[in-house]
């Protein structure tokens, strides 16, 4: 069976360790790139390696309300 994790990420919300800028793209990218690979890495956790088991499929919904969007094709990539 293919694990599944989903969250969902308010931007205005996060001050870890301090408050993202809304302009800066970069900033937002790494925090959101960091998040993913959390979410996969739990998604992994517990789980015996095996050659036929399914990579987990992950959702991370992301509010952008006030902030600068970031290209998600692009970001998405990072992970394939």
């Amino acid at each position: 069976q293919r694990p599944f994790v989903y969250e969902l990420v308010t931007l205005r919300d996060v001050h870890d360790p301090a408050p993202l800028k809304p302009e800066d793209p970069d900033a937002i990218s790494a925090f959101l790139e960091s998040k993913v690979n959390d979410m996969i890495r739990r998604a992994l956790a517990g789980r015996a390696p095996s050659a036929t088991a399914m990579l987990p499929l992950i959702r991370l919904k992301v509010d952008y309300t006030g902030y600068s969007t970031i290209n998600a094709q692009r970001f998405g990539q990072r992970f394939v």
